[in-house]
C-alpha cells in the first residue's frame, strides 16, 4: 500500500534538494580532466629537461587504394594511423579517482607532434578525431583515419600487369631529431604481415609493405623520418577482357582472310571491313588507357603494330589485284610500274611487253597469268605466307607474353 500523507511529501522534498545538489557536482571524470588541463601549457614539450628527447611511436594499417592518377602521378591512400607519445603532465594516481586509469581529452587541449607526409599534396579531408586516449602514466594514444593525396612517380610500362612502388615519408616539420626522434610502434615483419584490414575488392592489390627508419640533414640539423614503400599490383582481368581480347579476336579474323585466294576481290572489302572494325574498336581504347606524357605502355604499341599489319596486308592485296586486272595499255604508266618492278611483282615479259592486257571483258586471273608471268600468282601467295607467318608470330608472342605478365607474382 503507497505511503501517502506529510511524511511522504517531506521525503519528496528531500531526495529533490539531494538530487539537485548532486547534480551540480562534477563528476569524477570532469574533476580529473580539469585537474590534468588546469594548467596545462600547450606551447611546449611534454619534458621536465629540455635537452631531452621526446620519443614518438607511429603505427599504422593500409585500409585502401581509393585512386591511382597516372596523369597526375598522384595516389590516394587510405590509412588508420596511430600516434604514440609519454605527456608526464597528464599522469595521475588512479586511487584518487576511483581507480580510473584511462580517460580521453580534447586533443586541442594538449601537445602534439607535428608529422607531416613530405610527398602529400592535398589537405587531408579524412575525419577529424577531436579526442585521444590518455592512461593514468600519461602515455597518449592517437587514433584517426588518414586520406593521403601523396605524389608517385608512375610506371605504365607494363599496364595493364604493371606493379608500382609508392612512398609515404612521415616526420616532424619543426622538431630535429634530437627534440623529436620517431620510433616504430610494430616490429618491420609484423607490419609486413599486416593486411588484414585492406580492401582487396577494387582494382589495385597490396603485395608489400617495406617501413624503415632513416635521418634526414636539413638546413644543418638532423631531423627523424619514417618511411614505408607500398607495393601494389594492378589486377588485369577488366583489361584483358575489353582490351587485349578483342584485338586479337580482330587479328584471328583477319588471318583468316589469307585463306581467301590473292585473286579474289572480295578479300579486300572483307580486310577493309578488318580495318575499319579496329579502328571503331579503338575509339574506345583511347578512354582506357593511362594518359601519361612520360612514355606509352607496352600495349599501345601493340596496337600500333596490329594496325600496321592490317594496313600492309590490304595493301598487298590492292597491288597483287591491280597487277592481275588494272589497265597496262602503257608500258610507262608512272608510279605503279617502278613500284611493282621495285617489289618483284613487273608482269613484263622478256621482249619488253607486258604479260597480261585488260582487252576484252572475258579475260580470267588464269589467262592473265598465263605464260612468262605465271610467277606473278606465285609471288602473291608467297607473300601471304610471310604475312602470315608475321601475323601467327605477333598473336604467339602477345599470347605467351601477356600470360607470363599476368603469372608473375
Amino acid at each position: 500500500m503507497p505511503v501517502t500523507g506529510p511524511p511522504s511529501l517531506i521525503l519528496l522534498f528531500v531526495g529533490v534538494l539531494v538530487g539537485g545538489a548532486m547534480a551540480g557536482e562534477p563528476t569524477m571524470l570532469a574533476r580529473l580532466a580539469n585537474n590534468l588541463l588546469k594548467n596545462y601549457t600547450v606551447k611546449v614539450r611534454p619534458v621536465q629537461n629540455w635537452t631531452s628527447t621526446t620519443h614518438v611511436f607511429l603505427d599504422f594499417s593500409i585500409y585502401a587504394v581509393l585512386k591511382v592518377d597516372v596523369k597526375n602521378q598522384m595516389v590516394t591512400t587510405y590509412l588508420w594511423y596511430r600516434e604514440y607519445w609519454l605527456d608526464r603532465r597528464l599522469a595521475w594516481d588512479p586511487s584518487q579517482y576511483e581507480h580510473v586509469t584511462r580517460t580521453s581529452l580534447p586533443i586541442s587541449r594538449m601537445w602534439s607532434p607535428d608529422i607531416v607526409i613530405s610527398e602529400l599534396v592535398e589537405e587531408d579531408s579524412s575525419l577529424e578525431v577531436p579526442y585521444v586516449y590518455v592512461n593514468s602514466t600519461g602515455f597518449i594514444t592517437h587514433l584517426r583515419p588518414l586520406r593521403a593525396v601523396t605524389t608517385c612517380v608512375l610506371n605504365i610500362f607494363s599496364f595493364p600487369f604493371d606493379k608500382q612502388n609508392c612512398s609515404l615519408t612521415f616526420g616532424a616539420w619543426t622538431y630535429t631529431a634530437s627534440e623529436v626522434t620517431l620510433v616504430l610502434q610494430r616490429s618491420i615483419e609484423e607490419l609486413r604481415n599486416d593486411r588484414f584490414v585492406f580492401v582487396s575488392g577494387g582494382e589495385w592489390e597490396l603485395i608489400d609493405i617495406m617501413p624503415h627508419l632513416w635521418l634526414t640533414k636539413r638546413d644543418g640539423h638532423l631531423y627523424s623520418q619514417f618511411s614505408f614503400n607500398m607495393v601494389i599490383k594492378r589486377r588485369p582481368l577488366f583489361y584483358v577482357v575489353n582490351l587485349l581480347i578483342p584485338s586479337l579476336i580482330l587479328m584471328i579474323v583477319d588471318l583468316a582472310g589469307f585463306l581467301l585466294p590473292p585473286e579474289c576481290g572480295e578479300r579486300v572489302s572483307f580486310k577493309v571491313t578488318i580495318l575499319l572494325g579496329y579502328f571503331v574498336f579503338l575509339t574506345t581504347v583511347v578512354g582506357i588507357l593511362p594518359a601519361t606524357a612520360q612514355g606509352t605502355p607496352l600495349i599501345g604499341i601493340y596496337f600500333v603494330v596490329c594496325i600496321a599489319l592490317l594496313v600492309i596486308s590490304l595493301l598487298e592485296t590492292v597491288l597483287v589485284l591491280r597487277v592481275l586486272y588494272g589497265h597496262q595499255e602503257n608500258k610507262n604508266d608512272g608510279v605503279w610500274t617502278l613500284l611493282l618492278t621495285s617489289l618483284g611483282l613487273s608482269p613484263e615479259n622478256n621482249d619488253g611487253s607486258l604479260t597480261h592486257t585488260q582487252g576484252s571483258e572475258n579475260i580470267t586471273p588464269n589467262d592473265a597469268v598465263s605464260g612468262p608471268g605465271s610467277s606473278l600468282l606465285e609471288k602473291a601467295y608467297h607473300l601471304d605466307k610471310i604475312l602470315t607467318l608475321c601475323y601467327l608470330v605477333l598473336i604467339s608472342c602477345v599470347v605467351i607474353g601477356f600470360v607470363l605478365a599476368w603469372a608473375l607474382p
